[in-house]
């Protein structure tokens, strides 16, 4: 029987929230993820807040194969995003990847256990 993949996708960002800026990336990553044969189960949408997204990714990371990321990636001065993922997965920001569909997402699946 073939393992069934899952993910979560955590949006990050107060522009999103507030109307300014209209998201762009929940259905390219939707379509992209399932032509790779990932099932994305669940989008959030938090604020640029750390305990926001300490709270989201730890609920999503326990529930999904991957947690994918979007929304709140820097390099700016203020950007927490990589603290805030470090912090929920117990890791030194130094560890966060990100990497590149076309568009900047980030995977988290380097901590999860399972």
């Amino acid at each position: 029987m073939t393992e069934i993949v899952t993910a979560g996708l955590l949006v990050i960002g107060d522009e999103i929230l507030s109307g300014r800026t209209k998201d762009k990336n929940i259905g390219f990553i939707a379509e992209y993820l399932t032509n790779i044969g990932i099932d994305l189960k669940e989008v959030r949408v938090v604020a640029d807040e750390d305990p926001e997204i300490v709270a989201a990714l730890d609920a999503l990371r326990h529930r999904y194969t991957y947690v994918f990321t979007t929304g709140g990636i820097g390099p700016t001065h203020d950007d927490i995003t990589a603290d805030a993922v470090a912090k929920a997965f117990g890791e030194s920001s130094g560890m966060i990847h990100s990497f590149g569909i076309g568009r900047p997402i980030r995977c988290v699946r380097l901590w999860t256990s399972g």
